[in-house]
């Protein structure tokens, strides 16, 4: 709510402020999704930010005169607002994706919503990994830009597993011929087969699991590995 905002930034001014959902709007939320009409909430979303930022302004205006202090102040809270933004919808991907793995997501409507991801045609999963630290993760996403480019791509769903690791899918109606793929050095990747629907998510990226802990376990010095090499 309003004040359960303006509360924790004047009690914690520098930490980012908790996410108040109550049970009546985890309900609605639940609802709507039901329904098909993510946008509602969406829509219900803005509509409260735009009351809080203006309420939090007013309660800024009686702290002080400063009008650098108001300044400075004001452009913190946007910064703080935008990084939780971006940490929340990285988080829900990575949980929602988590929950379709272990199957407790199955309805491919609701994940199609929340993903922004199509679970209605064929799927290859990919795993890519590398001994780099976080701070070279661009080199994961340009092995799954290699590889997207590969295939007749309709789309790709993108997920940052860890600092070192990206999950990837690709829908297409063919399986993707690596042989062209051209190598990264540090990046490894391993491959699960072509598999329809919802069922199809899970089990190629299953596959991609399985050859990528027979990579780490062998001798290999490949760096790309297919479950059909190892099945």
């Amino acid at each position: 709510s309003t004040t359960h905002f303006a509360a924790a930034i004047v009690k914690n001014p520098l930490e980012a402020v908790e996410p108040y959902i109550d049970p009546e709007i985890r309900t609605q939320i639940r609802e709507q999704l039901r329904r098909g009409k993510p946008e509602a909430i969406l829509n219900g979303y803005r509509a409260s930010q735009i009351a809080a930022w203006q309420a939090w302004m007013r309660l800024t205006f009686t702290l002080t005169d400063s009008k650098a202090a108001l300044a400075e102040l004001l452009e913190f809270s946007a910064n703080q607002e935008r990084i939780a933004l971006a940490q929340n919808s990285v988080n829900l991907r990575f949980k929602t994706v988590q929950a379709i793995l272990n199957r407790e997501l199955l309805e491919p409507g609701q994940a199609a919503t929340k993903l922004n991801y199509s679970f209605d045609r064929s799927h290859q999963a990919f795993i890519i990994w590398s001994r780099f630290d976080d701070s070279e993760s661009d080199h994961l996403h340009l092995a799954a830009d290699r590889i997207e480019l590969l295939g007749d791509r309709r789309s790709a769903l993108r997920i940052g597993a860890t600092g070192a690791s990206l999950w990837l899918w690709i829908t297409c109606s063919a399986e993707i011929d690596l042989s062209e793929y051209v190598a990264i050095e540090g990046v490894n990747v391993a491959a699960g087969t072509l598999k329809p629907g919802l069922e199809g998510f899970i089990g190629s990226h299953e596959e991609a699991l399985v050859a990528q802990r027979m990579l780490i376990r062998s001798e290999r010095k490949s760096s790309l590995v297919t479950f059909a090499d190892v099945s």
